[in-house]
């Protein structure tokens, strides 16, 4: 699947407004609330029939706060049309001001679910896992495998916005939880 990276325009507030590269139509757009990091598939595109991955650029990362396509299971958009706005991420402060430290985002590099589906870490039943924590990890390994209906996808190591090389620090679903698309599912640090 092609990938397409949308173009962004910064916002006066610190934040940013995600604009469509082509004309399409564009599908399953996260809804507000939802988190998203650079590197990150957003949606998908349809261009002529054919679907390509939409793409968060490297250096923006934040929380939908709206748009014209947020929660849009289906929408249509030419280019330049603006998708979503989100707004920058930071500390997360109650209704009294105070600091609400369960609410705060961790901005650690995570890798996230390319979809929704089931996770395993391990081939089988039987078999050792994909990656366990303290493990190397570079382009291209696999670490895990998502079923949807029956069908079993790989979940590589890969995109632009993570580091060559990475030591996995925490496995966060665990084997045969269910996943929703963008929850995250490997939390690393950059690896010399």
């Amino acid at each position: 699947m092609k990938r397409f990276e949308v173009t962004t325009t910064a916002l006066d507030d610190g934040g940013h407004a995600l604009l469509c590269p082509a004309v399409g139509y564009v599908l399953g757009l996260p809804a507000p609330g939802h988190v998203l990091m650079g590197g990150e598939v957003l949606a998908q595109l349809e261009v002529l029939g054919v679907r390509h991955a939409l793409t968060v650029p490297a250096s923006v990362r934040g929380r939908v706060a709206a748009g014209a396509g947020a929660g849009a299971p289906l929408y249509s958009a030419a280019y330049g049309d603006e998708l979503l706005r989100l707004e920058a991420l930071g500390d997360v402060h109650d209704a009294h001001g105070e600091r609400d430290a369960d609410n705060v985002l961790s901005t650690g590099p995570t890798l996230r679910a390319p979809m929704t589906g089931r996770f395993y870490v391990r081939p089988g039943p039987d078999k050792a896992p994909f990656v366990s924590v303290g493990d190397i990890l570079e382009a291209g390994h696999t670490v895990g495998l998502l079923e949807v209906m029956k069908t079993f996808s790989r979940v590589l190591y890969e995109g632009a916005a993570l580091p060559a090389r990475a030591r996995v620090l925490n496995i966060v679903p665990a084997d045969g939880d269910d996943v929703e698309e963008g929850a995250p599912l490997l939390e690393f640090e950059a690896a010399d």
